[in-house]
């Protein structure tokens, strides 16, 4: 997912650029469909998407 998530950002400038611009925030991929491994449901998960796209965000501003 690691791989997949950079490379959808690193080849789109524009979303690269928006996912930059969330700054320091805590990024959660909150869903419905209780799904607690990529994300969170009911207040419960690892947000593995989210530690993957904060991740991406950190990497995208090291390598401007």
């Amino acid at each position: 997912m690691r791989d997949v998530v950079w490379a959808k950002f690193s080849q789109n400038p524009d979303l690269a650029a928006r996912l930059v611009a969330t700054g320091e925030k805590f990024l959660e991929e909150t869903n419905w469909w209780n799904d607690t491994y990529w994300g969170v449901y009911q207040g419960k998960g690892k947000n593995m998407l989210g530690q993957i796209l904060m991740e991406t965000r950190a990497r995208l501003l090291a390598n401007k």
